[in-house]
């Protein structure tokens, strides 16, 4: 089990692949503080809001993927 924390977030959901990689989706409202690592849309648009997905490594010690 492990813990962390993307400021100013709103989880909806969790999932874990076959390789233990846990999957996190939901929405943010404070787009300084989000990680981004291999975003696909790394210019901010000026909304209220915005709709993530990130990834952590099945140790969770580091995030593979967040955008």
């Amino acid at each position: 089990m492990y813990a962390t924390s993307i400021p100013a977030t709103q989880g909806q959901a969790v999932a874990v692949d076959s390789n233990g990689n846990s999957y996190f989706v939901g929405y943010t409202s404070y787009i300084p503080a989000f990680p981004l690592v291999a975003g696909i849309q790394p210019t901010y648009f000026g909304t209220q809001e915005f709709a993530f997905i990130t990834k952590l490594n099945a140790a969770g010690t580091a995030l593979v993927d967040s955008t």
